[in-house]
């Protein structure tokens, strides 16, 4: 586009106190910036609006939908899951670049089919379920209002943690982390304020209280549970 880099200077120029970098991806081009989310989610959305030439890149759509789930905001993210779903696979399962169904998310109708977007979308509902930074350990940190009832076994996390959880009715009822190294796993507590929660092994408060803190040996395993009234 005319001035883009012009713009991408000023936009550059006028962020103040950005707080980790990212990728954007901007007609194919890989621009890393050092800007706070919101912004990077507001500069995403502002590209989807600019027109056909943008809209025909769902890799904006992708990147913005990740940026969504980094800052908890499922909803969001599920409606650009569920355009994938929709315009961009075919019944095979296969991601094409096109919009399918021509509703205009795309300024293309072709059929050339790729796989990252199969593997965007299983990453981002994994994210939605399970996010992991380093040896912290977070549950449903991004799932939909719509997710009332929702499970999952065997998912992976950073450092070599296997975790199962459960949510029912909106509340988390049972989270279950098996380590295939030993360390000490950092796990966001996901259970309601002041529920009472049955352990399978001591734990500790970290110094962030929203923290439940379990040294685990390689192989062991720690179940918390939900105590219902």
């Amino acid at each position: 586009w005319p001035g883009l880099g012009a713009r991408l200077r000023s936009f550059l120029d006028t962020v103040q106190g950005a707080r980790e970098r990212s990728w954007l991806f901007w007609r194919g081009a890989e621009i890393s910036v050092a800007v706070p989310l919101e912004d990077r989610i507001a500069w995403v959305e502002e590209g989807l609006s600019m027109g056909p030439s943008s809209r025909s890149e769902p890799g904006l759509r992708y990147t913005l939908g990740q940026l969504l789930l980094d800052a908890d905001r499922g909803d969001e993210a599920l409606r650009y899951l569920a355009d994938y779903e929709r315009a961009f696979t075919l019944r095979n399962g296969f991601h094409v670049n096109g919009d399918q169904l021509g509703v205009g998310l795309s300024g293309f109708r072709y059929r050339p089919f790729t796989l990252e977007g199969n593997f965007l979308a299983m990453e981002a509902v994994h994210e939605m379920l399970l996010r992991s930074r380093g040896h912290s350990v977070q549950v449903f940190p991004a799932v939909p209002e719509a997710w009332k009832d929702v499970s999952f076994r065997g998912l992976r996390a950073e450092h070599g943690y296997v975790v199962d959880a459960e949510r029912r009715a909106g509340v988390t009822t049972r989270v279950h982390v098996t380590a295939t190294q030993a360390g000490t796993l950092r796990l966001r507590n996901p259970f309601p304020a002041g529920a009472a929660v049955q352990a399978s092994r001591p734990t500790a408060q970290g110094e962030d209280p929203t923290e439940v803190l379990c040294d685990l040996a390689a192989g062991a395993t720690l179940e918390l549970t939900l105590v219902e009234a």
